[in-house]
C-alpha cells in the first residue's frame, strides 16, 4: 500500500504534503523545520513536534493496513503515545472541544494497537522447546492474528483515515491563536518539563513497595517526562548537548525497567485469558504466570538502581525561564 494511501479519497494527499518529508527538506507549503528551533514559540514548536509524531505514524499505519509486522506495530504505537503526550505538554494552546475530540480519537487507534503489541510481548515470553508452551504461543498466535485483524479494520475506517488531516489542522489552526502560543519557547519548556519531573519524582518515590498499579503511574510520568525532554533537546547548546543526553539516557533506563514491569503485569493477565479461551493450555499458562511473576522481583530491584541513577542527573534546562 502506498503511503499517501493512507487516506480516505477525498483527502488522498501525500503524508509529506501534511506533515514534511523525514529528510528534513520539507516539500510544499506545508513545509517547516524538522526539530523544535530555539528561535520558535510554543505554537510553533508544538506544530513541529505534532508534524512528526504524526509522520511516523503515517508510515507505519500504511503498512498495517497491508498486514504489517510487530515492528510497525510497535512504531506506529510508539508515534501516537508520542503525539498524545504533545497533547498533554501543549494542550492547553488548543480549545478543550477539539483537545478532548483528538484525545478520544488517540484512544481509539490506541487500544487495537496495545492489543496487538501485548501479544507481540507475550509470544516472546512462550518458550519454543517445551510442548506445552508451544501450544500456549499457538494459541496466542491465534489471538494475534485476530487482533491484527482488528487493528487493520481500525486503521481503514474513517476515523483513523482522517485523524492526521484532522490533528494537524486543528495543531495549526491553534499554533498562533492564544496569548500562550506566542510564548517563546524556552520558558514554556522549563515549566512545562519542571511539572513533568515533579510528578515523576512524587510517583517513583517508592517503588519497591507500591503496587503494580502505581508503578504504572511512575512509568507514565516517566514516558511523559522522556518524550518532553527528547521535544526540547534541540534547545540544548552545544556544550551542555551531553550532559543532557546523559538526563534522558538515565530516564530511558527507568522507563525501560518501568516497561518491564508493566510487561509483567499484562503477561500474567493474558495468561489467564488465553487458559480460560483454551483450557487445554492451562497448566502451561499458569507456569508462564507464576515465572513472570518471580521475573517481576528482580524488575523491582532493577527499577530502584536505575531511578536512584536517574536522581543523581541534574536537569538540562536550568537557566531557560530568563531566555526570551
Amino acid at each position: 500500500m502506498r503511503t499517501e494511501n493512507y487516506l480516505p479519497n477525498r483527502h488522498r494527499l501525500s503524508v509529506f504534503d501534511l506533515v514534511g518529508n523525514p529528510s528534513g527538506r520539507e516539500k510544499g507549503s506545508r513545509g517547516g523545520p524538522a526539530e523544535v528551533q530555539p528561535d520558535m514559540q510554543a505554537g510553533a514548536a508544538f506544530l513541529v513536534v505534532a508534524r512528526g509524531c504524526i509522520r511516523n505514524f503515517c508510515l507505519n499505519a500504511a503498512l498495517l493496513v497491508d498486514g504489517g509486522s510487530s515492528e510497525a506495530v510497535h512504531r506506529a504505537r510508539v508515534a501516537l503515545r508520542r503525539l498524545a503526550s504533545a497533547v498533554s505538554l501543549f494542550g492547553s494552546l488548543m480549545p478543550d472541544e477539539q483537545r478532548r475530540e483528538l484525545r478520544r480519537r488517540l484512544k481509539e487507534v490506541l487500544g487495537p494497537l496495545g492489543e496487538a503489541r501485548n501479544l507481540d510481548v507475550f509470544i516472546t515470553r512462550c518458550p519454543s522447546d517445551e510442548l506445552d508452551m508451544v501450544l500456549l504461543s499457538g494459541r496466542a498466535l491465534e489471538l494475534r492474528s485476530a487482533a491484527y485483524a482488528r487493528l487493520a479494520e481500525t486503521l481503514s475506517g474513517p476515523s483513523a483515515c482522517r485523524l492526521p488531516v484532522d490533528a494537524v489542522e486543528w495543531i495549526e489552526a491553534c499554533a498562533h491563536a492564544s496569548p500562550e502560543a506566542e510564548e517563546p519557547v524556552h520558558p514554556y519548556a522549563a515549566r512545562h518539563l519542571e511539572k513533568r519531573l515533579r510528578s515523576f519524582r512524587r510517583r517513583s518515590r517508592d517503588l519497591e513497595a507500591a503496587s503494580p498499579h502505581c508503578r504504572h503511574r511512575a512509568r507514565i510520568a516517566a514516558k511523559k517526562l522522556r518524550y518532553a525532554s527528547e521535544f526540547f533537546l534541540p534547545l540544548v547548546a552545544d556544550d551542555e548537548r551531553r550532559a543532557a543526553k546523559r538526563f534522558i539516557d538515565a530516564l530511558k533506563a527507568v522507563q525501560a525497567v518501568l516497561g518491564e514491569l508493566n510487561d509483567v503485569r499484562v503477561n500474567g493477565e493474558l495468561a489467564n485469558r488465553v487458559a480460560v479461551d483454551a483450557p487445554y493450555v492451562a497448566f502451561a499458562a499458569a507456569r508462564l504466570a507464576r515465572a513472570e511473576q518471580r521475573r517481576g522481583e528482580s524488575l523491582v530491584r532493577r527499577a530502584v538502581k536505575a531511578r536512584d541513577r536517574f536522581t543523581r542527573e541534574e536537569p538540562f534546562w536550568k537557566g531557560w525561564r530568563e531566555e526570551a
